[in-house]
């Protein structure tokens, strides 16, 4: 189901499984902890998306005006790939 954490849990447990490997890592604690780190993470992320060497798949743009129809998109769990709040 989109927007469904679970998901990520069978995946995980496929690869696993196939000896495949991955990485994640949380943000939120990174920023608290070496906020130089995901300073830099995030600039060369950025690089990899402006060279076009990563794809992100932005499914959904709202409005600022549309803010309340995307928090709730998001807490009914009906969202997959990214959505992109416009501010401009």
């Amino acid at each position: 189901m989109p927007g469904e954490r679970g998901g990520f849990v069978r995946d995980a447990e496929r690869s696993l499984t196939r000896a495949a490997s991955f990485l994640t890592y949380n943000s939120h604690l990174l920023s608290r902890t070496h906020p130089e780190r995901l300073a830099d993470s995030a600039r060369r992320a950025l690089d990899l998306v402006a060279r076009g060497k990563v794809r992100v798949d932005i499914t959904a743009e709202y409005a600022l005006g549309d803010l309340a129809l995307a928090v709730q998109r998001l807490a009914e769990r009906a969202t997959h790939g990214k959505s992109v709040l416009r501010v401009a």
